[in-house]
């Protein structure tokens, strides 16, 4: 079903007639069972081999309208990818008996060195804004109204005021030499986008970690308090049980009177105790480390770049590199079941 295609594909209008996105798919699909991925070297595929010039009619597309196809059109060729399997798993192509899995380590365009910590981020990000609200408040109080910006005697308001400025201006010579409205070295600043930029990675990794370390230590608080109700539940029957136990003896003093300050009781209570200071105890370390205070137990993962948040510090054979981490999952018959 390629109509999600066609909607997005412009009809009419001026300009060169558009290529056919059946084709352009026909064109992404082969490629992809080739194994090439690169736009330009579809294109130059298009002219040089048989195969690729059926598909595209000896018509061929640029590298640019290839990448512009396959990025307006990312998740509709994702769910025709999946439509492919499922075609290929009902006429018998998918032996799932052994899966194999393998993956490639991508170079990121970051550097190892700019990865931090959390309470280093925090930091990082404070500085950036201090910096920013310093200079904005200099610049504020250079731009402040003075008494040499009123204006001189004469220049008013009042009947004489356009023959003043006309006077004034008839004697202003023709400057030509365009040194007016040039900025000095000095005034030249950084763009703010740059800045801006910056910090949304900051504030991004700074969001990462903290979703880490919330990850990392819920599973445990929640098995702790779960604990800790269980252990307050069983301290609940117990005092039930007793003061049952004392409104028989209040009715019938002759009977067996009940031990108040039992075994049971005191193993209760300490379960109680000893549930409260465990789930206290890593609540603290969850605070500590969401603060920067603490390191986590998984000490990779709570560094993030600041050029590139999503990438990972990853182990290779060459040693330690900023990178991402391709992974490609197979069946028996080399069909492609997962990325």
């Amino acid at each position: 079903d390629t109509s999600a295609l066609h909607d997005k594909s412009k009809l009419g209008g001026t300009g060169r007639e558009g290529f056919n996105p059946d084709l352009l798919l026909a064109v992404w699909l082969y490629a992809s069972a080739r194994g090439i991925s690169s736009s330009r070297q579809i294109e130059r595929a298009c002219i040089e081999d048989v195969a690729f010039r059926v598909l595209c009619a000896q018509d061929v597309p640029d590298h640019t309208v290839l990448a512009r196809f396959r990025q307006r059109h990312r998740d509709a060729m994702a769910d025709l990818f999946a439509q492919v399997l499922v075609l290929c798993v009902g006429q018998g192509l998918g032996r799932f008996g052994v899966i194999a899995i393998d993956g490639t380590k991508i170079k990121s365009n970051a550097s190892k060195d700019k990865s931090r910590s959390l309470k280093s981020l925090r930091m990082m990000a404070k500085m950036i804004l201090e910096t920013a609200d310093a200079t904005d408040a200099a610049e504020d109080k250079a731009d402040a109204p003075t008494a040499e910006d009123d204006l001189p005697g004469g220049f008013g308001p009042g009947p004489d005021r356009a023959a003043l400025i006309r006077a004034r201006l008839d004697g202003i010579p023709n400057a030509g030499d365009g040194a007016v409205g040039q900025k000095s070295d000095a005034e030249v600043t950084r763009p703010a986008g740059q800045r801006g930029s910056k910090i949304a990675r900051i504030e991004a990794a700074i969001t990462q970690l903290e979703g880490v370390v919330q990850a990392e230590n819920e599973p445990l608080i929640t098995v702790l308090q779960t604990r800790l109700l269980g252990a307050q539940k069983r301290l609940a029957d117990l005092e039930v049980k007793q003061a049952a136990d004392r409104t028989r003896f209040a009715a019938k003093p002759n009977g067996r009177r009940p031990i108040l300050d039992n075994k049971r009781m005191r193993d209760a209570h300490h379960g109680v105790d000893f549930a409260q200071a465990n789930l206290a105890r890593a609540q603290e370390r969850a605070a500590r480390q969401l603060s920067g205070d603490a390191e986590s137990t998984r000490k990779y993962l709570l560094r993030r770049n600041v050029t590139d948040p999503d990438s990972r510090l990853m182990h290779t054979r060459n040693g330690f590199v900023q990178a991402y981490n391709g992974q490609v999952a197979t069946a028996d018959d080399q069909l492609i079941i997962a990325v």
